[in-house]
């Protein structure tokens, strides 16, 4: 909930302005990122504690996701790990640099805490890792759902909250499966939340700027 919790909060205490990711002024932009960074920064440091206990030998495919051999998948792990650099090379050279930088930092620093937390951490209490994927893939859309609650309860225009939290849930839940997908194939532990910041971020993220 962290990764969601700190800008609402920022809007509704403290009076933030309620504007897109990209006309967020950078001292107010800082409260914006603050969540999403803070989530991945505490789930590296439970992992880090966790592998000093040896806990992440229980659940190594959910943690360190194995690749799939062969050449086919090679080339397509390369293609999306370095298909969002370089869609963000073009976006930032279009500009304004300034805007795509603050979309971009936001959505890697989201898409990085959803899988250290759903994924990498959630999997470390279950045998095997495998049916803490399953929880994981659940409260991923949980997450998301909740995410979208807290938006719109912190919004001046208000909104229905089951509507949103519906809407985030089944959103949530095809990223997450998609991203179990990936998972799978090609594999790579950095292949899923990447493609995540491609598509919901440097690709949906800009549509209608």
């Amino acid at each position: 909930m962290i990764q969601h919790a700190i800008w609402p909060v920022l809007v509704a205490v403290f009076a933030a302005p309620q504007v897109s990711v990209a006309d967020t002024p950078w001292d107010w932009y800082l409260g914006r990122v603050a969540g999403p960074l803070l989530a991945f920064v505490l789930a590296l440091g439970y992992i880090r504690r966790a592998v000093g206990r040896g806990i992440e030998t229980t659940s190594l495919p959910s943690v360190h996701v194995p690749e799939t051999p062969g050449r086919v998948a090679q080339q397509a792990r390369y293609l999306l790990l370095g298909l969002p650099v370089m869609v963000l090379i073009v976006r930032a050279i279009a500009g304004p640099i300034d805007e795509v930088l603050r979309v971009a930092l936001l959505g890697l620093c989201t898409a990085t805490a959803y899988h250290a937390i759903n994924f990498w951490i959630v999997p470390l209490g279950f045998p095997d890792g495998y049916r803490g994927v399953d929880l994981g893939t659940i409260l991923f859309a949980v997450s998301w759902g909740l995410g979208d609650v807290l938006r719109v309860g912190a919004s001046s225009e208000g909104g229905n909250l089951l509507i949103a939290f519906l809407a985030g849930f089944t959103a949530g839940l095809l990223v997450a499966l998609a991203c179990r997908g990936l998972r799978r194939w090609p594999g790579g532990t950095w292949t899923a939340p990447m493609t995540q910041w491609l598509v919901i971020t440097l690709i949906l993220g800009f549509v209608g700027q």
